[in-house]
């Protein structure tokens, strides 16, 4: 019974041991990969013929998936994503993923037993960062914007200046997994003809990405302008409608306007009658002579009976 307890002691003693051990020799390292390429993640140099089983835990998406493998040839896989445990031609054991996408990005952790010890292996995967970072100049609103497309939850946007900055911030989950992420600065008044610098950061990364902006010189007040077009818009439709109701205005009273010139016109003068004459007065002189002859010959006449 004695004996017992101190094979119990001894075995719980190298348990602690070894544990401490395998945390203080895990290894963590963090790798990036490109977007639709394929992928392989070593977790250790030793050959098949030495290992007696090997486990891979995937924190991925917000899930944990494991696959196995041991020395007589069992396997064990819950994440059933497209996900192989391969061997190279010198028999050493590496995960491989066909199509790396922003959903494998995720903490991978390899344990190791082989014949004469362990190990383990924490492996941080990333998609590299795309170069997808502009800015820009929102003149109607007088701010800098600067954009990150495809860019993690945890990446930092920032602008230099050399004034106390006055910033918004947004960010948009795209529907494969990454973010667009942007920041728009507000620009004082006395600002222009400045260079920005607007960067990039991510906590894992060793360098930063910068983009910068140029100000024109003067920096034009586009909202002055917007306003001003509004005015000058307004008072032509103003004038327009101004010149539509005296048209209207016109058209109703064109009749009465008519009536009045008719009365201030000046009457028209008395017609003359021309006064009747005696037909002998108006007879013309051929009948006149006819008349005459006809009094000689009826004197004739007598004279001749």
């Amino acid at each position: 019974m004695e004996n017992l307890k101190i094979w119990k002691s001894v075995l719980l003693l190298n348990l602690y041991v070894f544990g401490t051990l395998a945390k203080a020799f895990t290894e963590y390292r963090s790798e990036y990969f490109d977007l639709n390429s394929s992928v392989t993640l070593n977790c250790s140099n030793k050959t098949w013929a030495s290992i007696i089983f090997i486990t891979w835990t995937i924190d991925i998406d917000g899930k944990r998936c494991r696959m196995a493998h041991s020395d007589n040839d069992s396997k064990h896989d819950t994440c059933n994503d497209g996900k192989i445990l391969r061997n190279n031609t010198n028999g050493e054991t590496y995960l491989y993923i066909p199509r790396f996408t922003k959903r494998d990005e995720g903490r991978y952790q390899c344990e190791t037993v082989y014949h004469g010890g362990s190990s383990k292996v924490v492996i941080n995967v990333s998609a590299k960062v795309p170069q997808q970072i502009s800015t820009r100049l929102d003149p109607d609103h007088r701010e800098a914007v600067c954009s990150a497309t495809g860019v993690k939850s945890d990446v930092s946007i920032s602008w230099r200046t050399s004034w106390n900055a006055n910033v918004t911030s947004s960010s948009v989950h795209n529907p494969d997994g990454s973010y667009t992420m942007e920041i728009r600065l507000k620009l004082p008044d006395h600002v222009h003809g400045t260079t920005l610098q607007c960067i990039v950061t991510h906590p894992s990364w060793t360098e930063n990405y910068t983009q910068t902006l140029q100000l024109p010189d003067p920096l034009r007040d586009r909202t002055f302008e917007s306003w001003h077009w509004i005015i000058i818009s307004l008072a032509l439709v103003c004038f327009l409608m101004g010149i539509l109701f005296g048209l209207y205005i016109l058209r109703k009273h064109l009749s009465k306007i008519r009536n009045c010139c008719k009365f201030s016109l000046s009457a028209p003068p008395p017609q003359t009658t021309v006064k009747p004459q005696d037909a002998e007065e108006v007879e013309p002189y051929a009948s006149y002579v006819q008349r005459i002859n006809s009094i000689y010959n009826s004197s004739a006449d007598l004279f001749n009976v």
